[in-house]
């Protein structure tokens, strides 16, 4: 009885014990395994989060440059408009020649020039918001409209003195500038206009928040157009107007990121053809506040790897990866496309172009067209921007219906696109003739569809079309430049160079 008893407990003694060591073999096991998991998942998830970050850094950095160049492309032009228009004034010698210090000039022939000067520049005028347009000469006398605050910030005579003093283009003898001091919200522009007299311009830079639209991803960017001596004349935050911009700046025009005093910029800076420069700069911690939620919850996905293996991690990284590739993705369609009519903007379809005219092949044709929308400034001015916007989304639908189903078209200004076609195999002049037929036909609906509606306006369509075949094609800038001379020239048919113009639904040329 006692043998057998012990028997039995050494036996039951060394099950128990062998259990212990199976158990403690499987907990060591367990834990070594789980430390691997947990060492490869970590480090598997301090891979992928860097490189989401990396990615998305970079990809936002580069869409804000994007960004940028667009805001700048769009500033530069309101600017160039505002020259364009005084430089029309010129194309009247007689006016230009007018000297209201001559005191040999009888009263009458003094009378009839400046009611002529003064006519002139109403006549070109109406359309723009300007607060100053008018002729300065050298005895401080005015013709055309001077506001009263620039009036009154020279109650001592100086006027003339002090506008000739911020011409700084030796070459066209003109300048942009703006008074902080005298007139905080207002940006002029200067030209001489003969030996005794300068033709001045102002608007109020506010003007400038209607071609500075951000998209909600970027709404905390901040846009400022500064002068040569880095002061602010414009932003999206009036508080920066005249103040030193609280950024540096590179001395060459470049895109670059800068980091000072432990607050980290995302900068993007574009070049206005006056000198002056368009910067758009962003705090890293707005930008990439994202990043901590996002190495969170890789840490998360970590501890959960360990428990679920590799399955269950790589769906929680999935999770993690997807919303903000989506948005990376939004932003990238955002960047590339007109967020108005949906076309591409000027810098995508330069690209898209660009890569097309590379193929040279005597039996390739390329065609280009620049098409701009005649009077359109008249609906912004007459029924709003908000209609002038439906204007345009309309037009682009047109062009979208009648030219898209084999053409590259983007918007490149504010009322201009641009059609890009490739022909294989057809001859010149049977491109010239396609072409024809299917620009009447736009101009046709355009009418129908879109003038008609807006007959107080007399919207029409202007085109110009450069035709030729692969071997002698050029680069994107030269097929643009070309076509735009031909639609402003309104030159006659020539066998590689065509110009259409559109008077409500007739066409000559």
């Amino acid at each position: 009885m006692y043998i057998t008893r012990g028997k039995k407990d050494m036996s039951a003694n060394s099950r128990n014990r062998t259990e212990y060591e199976i158990s403690k073999a499987r907990r060591r096991f367990a834990i070594i395994f789980l430390a691997a998991v947990v060492a490869t998942a970590g480090m598997i998830s301090f891979i992928i989060t860097k490189q989401a970050v990396d990615n998305m850094r970079s990809k936002i950095v580069n869409l804000i440059s994007s960004n940028n160049q667009q805001l700048g492309y769009n500033v530069d032009n309101y600017l160039v408009g505002i020259e364009d228009t005084v430089a029309l004034f010129f194309s009247d010698d007689q006016l230009c020649e007018y000297d209201a210090t001559d005191d040999s000039l009888d009263e009458f022939t003094r009378i009839q020039q400046e009611a002529a000067i003064q006519n002139r520049i109403s006549d070109l005028g109406v359309f723009d918001n300007f607060t100053d347009f008018g002729v300065v000469y050298s005895n401080d006398k005015s013709v055309g409209w001077i506001s009263n605050t620039t009036l009154q910030a020279f109650p001592d005579g100086g006027i003339y003195t002090y506008f000739t003093g911020h011409i700084n283009d030796e070459k066209t003898m003109s300048g942009w500038f703006f008074d902080y001091l005298n007139s905080p919200d207002r940006l002029f522009y200067v030209k001489k206009l003969n030996e005794n007299a300068v033709i001045v311009t102002s608007f109020y830079s506010r003007e400038l928040s209607s071609v500075v639209n951000l998209s909600h991803e970027l709404k905390d960017m901040r846009v400022c157009l500064v002068n040569d001596s880095e002061e602010v004349a414009y932003s999206n935050n009036a508080k920066c107007v005249g103040e030193k911009i609280e950024v540096n700046l590179p001395k060459e025009n470049d895109d670059f990121e800068y980091q000072t005093n432990w607050d980290g910029y995302v900068i993007s800076v574009a070049q206005c053809s006056n000198g002056w420069r368009v910067v758009s700069y962003i705090g890293e911690s707005e930008i990439f506040k994202e990043v901590g939620r996002l190495k969170l919850y890789s840490f998360v996905a970590t501890l959960v790897l360990a428990l679920l293996v590799v399955v269950t991690g790589s769906i929680v990284l999935k999770r993690i990866y997807t919303p903000v590739s989506g948005a990376i993705e939004e932003l990238k369609q955002k960047a590339e496309y007109d967020q108005l009519t949906g076309l591409m903007n000027k810098a995508s379809f330069g690209e898209v172009v660009g890569s097309c005219l590379e193929e040279k092949s005597e039996t390739v044709t390329h065609v280009f067209i620049m098409i701009d929308m005649d009077n359109f400034k008249k609906v912004n001015d007459t029924l709003g921007h908000g209609e002038g916007d439906v204007v345009l989304s309309k037009t682009a639908e047109l062009f979208t219906k009648m030219l898209g189903a084999d053409s590259v078209i983007g918007r490149v200004g504010g009322d201009e696109f641009a059609v890009y076609r490739k022909f294989t195999g057809w001859t010149l002049e049977s491109v010239r003739k396609k072409m024809e037929f299917e620009l009447r036909l736009l101009a046709e609906d355009f009418t129908r569809t879109i003038s008609k509606q807006y007959t107080e306006c007399n919207l029409s369509l202007s085109a110009g079309v450069y035709i030729v075949d692969g071997e002698n094609s050029s680069d994107y800038e030269s097929m643009m430049k070309k076509a735009t001379f031909i639609m402003e020239r309104k030159s006659l048919w020539r066998r590689e160079i065509t110009i259409l113009k559109t008077y409500g639904n007739t066409i000559s040329h």
